[in-house]
């Protein structure tokens, strides 16, 4: 006996999550922060690794404003962003610091 075909069901494509600049760019420096867990923070968020990689190239490029499209980026954006990754950088120093001492403490 001829069976009739079987009906498919249609498939349902997920909805793509917006983000927007300032979570791009939140997860970028997340990323900085912790560089072995992008892939374990990509699948938390479900962001395509290239995406993350795009989003990082963007950031470093030109900051905050870089991300937002259709903005161009001036000087004056530039330093200020510069001024705040120092001071990111200058508090990590600090942490770092910090933990070796506490380290070395408790060796």
């Amino acid at each position: 006996m001829d069976e009739p075909p079987m009906e498919v069901a249609p498939t349902q494509r997920t909805g793509t999550r917006r983000y927007t600049p300032e979570e791009k760019a939140e997860f970028v420096l997340m990323g900085l922060r912790n560089p072995g867990r992008i892939s374990e923070m990509c699948r938390e968020r479900h962001v395509a690794p290239i995406s993350y990689s795009r989003w990082k190239k963007t950031y470093l490029a030109g900051g905050l404003d870089a991300l937002r499209k259709g903005k161009r980026v001036t000087s004056i954006d530039l330093e200020q962003e510069n001024r705040m990754l120092k001071e990111v950088v200058g508090n990590l120093y600090v942490e770092l610091e910090y933990v070796k001492k506490k380290l070395e403490a408790v060796n």
